[in-house]
């Protein structure tokens, strides 16, 4: 998104950040509905409802190399108001496990909002690593410019690789995946640039275009590219959307959590059902509904829930209304598959129990 608005001319580069900002709003609408609350009581025995974030947002529109990258920061306020007008801190707990999720549902609004405004198409990058979830961009933007405007990711990703022999060569063995991860911080912060004071958009643009004549071969070629990217052929919809594509896109997000954890909540299930119902290009207006109806038909009906029984304490009157249900926000699922006994269901990986039993290891249920 940010090597087309880089170079596009200034109406199509405003559609593009216009999309982008959109975009931003849908994630946090999505924080507010799903992920933000408070806590009331001795001890914060109660997670209840609250009105709204506070925030402020910074756009900025290059990295710290000096390249396009077109992103927004938001600093959110640690307090918010429940609904007795009361100031009280956010429960940080969901909002940090809703992180991924609130991502990806910003990265299926850009998209359809770039499809809905400029008629792009984006399709997934097939260059990089399969064991991670797939990027997508627009198609018709030339591969080369991104790799040429990804100076910083290469910075990281070189001195990573560094870290990781040091790594190897004082412990005998590689890192794990936790440790590979917090080497990958210590890279970007090790090789983090001061900040620089950026030049105004029209110096920036008139030296991106010039990057990327460089790269392309010259300005027609950037053109030509432009106009690639701005009147790519519409990919037709390959199903009708209806139960059996929800069911059947159950199926694709269940097989796709199923081969990185044993375990999941909410917040896995719908971040994959993002990145699904993204690569499947339904219309924008069913976007939202398709996503619940897929997380609904994976939690309800093909996982077990791992939270202990009913605590059976009784909220005192004129409390309840307030209160949330937070058993699905912080409990953990695993999969249920029909066998051939008829009126019985059973977890199928190993150490998964029975329908029924509570998983004395699940500590946040």
């Amino acid at each position: 998104m940010s090597t087309l608005w880089a170079v596009a001319d200034p109406h199509i580069a405003a559609l593009i950040e216009r999309a982008h900002h959109a975009a931003v709003r849908d994630a946090l609408t999505f924080i507010e509905k799903h992920a933000l609350f408070t806590r009331e009581g001795p001890q914060g025995v109660r997670q209840v409802n609250v009105h709204g974030l506070v925030a402020a947002a910074f756009t900025h529109r290059d990295s710290r190399s000096g390249d396009p990258d077109l992103h927004t920061h938001v600093a959110v306020a640690n307090k918010v108001q429940t609904l007795d007008k009361r100031w009280l801190s956010i429960d940080g707990r969901v909002l940090f496990k809703a992180a991924v999720a609130a991502s990806e549902t910003y990265n299926t609004a850009l998209e359809h909002h770039l499809q809905d405004q400029l008629r792009v198409r984006f399709a997934e990058r097939s260059d990089l690593d399969p064991r991670k979830p797939a990027v997508r961009e627009i198609v018709g933007v030339d591969p080369q410019l991104t790799l040429r405007w990804s100076a910083r990711r290469r910075v990281i990703k070189n001195r990573s690789a560094e870290l990781s022999l040091k790594f190897q060569h004082d412990h005998g063995r590689p890192p794990t995946p936790v440790e590979a991860l917090r080497l990958s911080q210590q890279a970007t912060l090790e090789t983090r640039d001061a900040k620089h004071e950026p030049p105004n958009l029209a110096e920036q643009r008139a030296t991106w275009h010039a990057q990327a004549a460089e790269t392309l071969g010259g300005p027609e070629a950037v053109q030509a590219m432009i106009s690639q990217a701005l009147h790519a052929t519409t990919a037709p919809s390959s199903s009708s959307i209806d139960g059996a594509w929800v069911s059947r896109t159950a199926g694709l997000v269940l097989a796709a959590l199923e081969e990185r954890r044993s375990t999941w909540q909410t917040w896995h299930v719908r971040a994959e059902a993002q990145r699904n119902i993204r690569a499947a290009e339904v219309p924008t207006a069913k976007v939202d509904e398709l996503v619940d109806r897929v997380v609904a038909e994976i939690l309800n009906t093909r996982s077990v829930s791992l939270a202990r029984p009913d605590d059976t304490i009784t909220e005192p009157g004129g409390t309840a209304p307030q209160r949330r249900v937070e058993r699905l926000h912080r409990c953990w699922f695993r999969a249920v598959h029909l066998r051939s006994h008829p009126g019985r269901r059973t977890a199928s990986r190993r150490g998964r129990r029975p329908h029924g039993r509570a998983d004395r290891t699940c500590r946040d249920c």
